[in-house]
């Protein structure tokens, strides 16, 4: 089944443990995890687990863990604060602020307030991590195949839209040598100059080769079938119908540059812009 790049989940344990996942797109598959200092030790550990169902995009895996689980110490910078008090009792009394200076106002010194942290048993702690992480992995996975569904939907609307113009392509294609012939003996007939007829027909089959669309055509319809497909396989396709996209504007390019009628014109600018509209959905496949 497809993936979207993009998801989120999360996943609550005991004692107030909570593990969220939020990834967006990105050409290559990372991960981030944004962890409590004491836990720097599981970080390896928790990129695999969410690397086993990650193939492209960008990963943050946010942990939170209540000190209270682990335990701390609370150290107080005694000195720093004195200096601190000392040096707000000089700015009051050069600005000839009244009031006290109250304990409230140094809680706001953040710096002087630290919590140390003993070491902490890893395999314990993976114990409480290992099952919200599991619901936060299933939720983000779930996640993904919803938008990957989604956006499936709106591509095999979209390769409908192509289909279809590339028979208007064909079919406006289809009279283009008689046209050519015309043109070529309303020119002649213009200038007076009398040009032998089977000269005057290979000057014509000659003009109609290099309009000839038909491999342009041929290559489109195989480009769209090989997309369809791809959207039916399991695994990562993104990079693979990025190409395809690639592909089918270079075919269409080409048929604007060979065509000189009006009405395919119209219609190769369709091609582009909805073939443009394809690859930004793609941009969100894994």
């Amino acid at each position: 089944m497809v993936h979207s790049m993009t998801g989120f989940g999360r996943g609550d344990g005991r004692g107030g443990v909570q593990v969220e996942l939020r990834s967006v797109n990105h050409r290559y598959g990372e991960v981030v995890c944004r962890l409590p200092r004491e836990l720097l030790g599981l970080e390896e550990r928790l990129k695999e687990q969410v690397g086993r169902r990650l193939r492209r995009g960008r990963v943050e895996l946010f942990l939170a863990r209540p000190l209270a689980v682990g335990g701390g110490r609370l150290c107080v910078d005694t000195e720093g604060l004195k200096e601190a008090v000392g040096a707000l009792r000089m700015v009051k009394e050069a600005a000839e602020v009244e009031g006290e200076i109250d304990l409230g106002l140094l809680l706001g010194f953040r710096e002087f307030f630290t919590i140390q942290v003993g070491s902490v048993d890893e395999e314990s702690v993976w114990l409480e991590i290992e099952p919200p992480l599991a619901e936060a992995i299933q939720q983000w996975d779930m996640a993904r195949r919803r938008e990957g569904a989604q956006l499936v939907v709106d591509l095999r609307h979209r390769l409908a839209t192509l289909a279809t113009l590339v028979a208007e392509v064909e079919g406006e294609a289809g009279g283009v040598r008689e046209e050519l012939g015309e043109r070529v003996r309303a020119r002649v007939a213009e200038l007076g100059v009398e040009v032998e007829a089977g000269r005057l027909e290979q000057e014509v089959a000659l003009l109609a080769m290099r309009a000839d669309i038909q491999e342009e055509v041929i290559r489109l319809r195989a480009h769209l079938a090989t997309f369809t497909a791809a959207l039916e396989a399991d695994g990562p396709v993104g990079r693979r119908l990025d190409f395809l996209c690639q592909e089918m504007v270079r075919e269409t390019n080409t048929i604007g540059s060979k065509s000189s009628r009006l009405s395919i014109t119209e219609r190769v600018m369709r091609l582009k812009e909805t073939i443009e509209q394809v690859r930004e959905q793609v941009q969100n496949l894994e």
